[in-house]
């Protein structure tokens, strides 16, 4: 099943995740010179940025708990595309976000160009999620 992101998803989600105190004029400031600081720095527009960084960075079975017979065992799953994209906007903003609230343009913007080319924490943690279902494959046959 294809899926696609669309410009005004992008747009959306972010704006509704930078949303602070019902802030929606700054959300979108802050939104456009992040895209502007991306289209400098890279050279290509901003939406193909996002759309090549969530490609390479989007997570594709996570690692949910079940309880049988008193045992807690870790299943992998696999990931709803909706969910991938929230999954991916909510690390790239945490990943962007954990180093200062001051300049969070500059910062969201960083961490795009970062995933742009493989060297992001948004990746680390993608690849720490699928080793831990990596490692919990085996209690596959315990599905629900």
């Amino acid at each position: 099943m294809a899926f696609f992101l669309s410009y005004k998803y992008i747009i959306s989600s972010f704006i509704k995740l930078l949303q602070k105190n019902g802030l929606k004029e700054s959300s979108e400031l802050c939104l456009n010179f992040c895209f502007c600081f991306v289209k400098k720095s890279i050279r290509k527009k901003p939406f193909f940025a996002i759309t090549e960084s969530f490609y390479k960075s989007k997570p594709f079975c996570e690692v949910k708990g079940i309880k049988i017979s008193g045992i807690n065992y870790k299943l992998p799953v696999e990931i709803k595309p909706e969910r991938q994209k929230s999954i991916f906007l909510r690390w790239l903003l945490t990943s962007s976000l954990k180093n200062s609230n001051i300049m969070v343009s500059k910062n969201i913007s960083k961490e795009i160009i970062s995933v742009f080319s493989f060297s992001s924490k948004s990746l680390k943690l993608c690849d720490n999620f699928h080793k831990t279902a990596e490692t919990n494959k085996v209690y596959v046959n315990y599905r629900f």
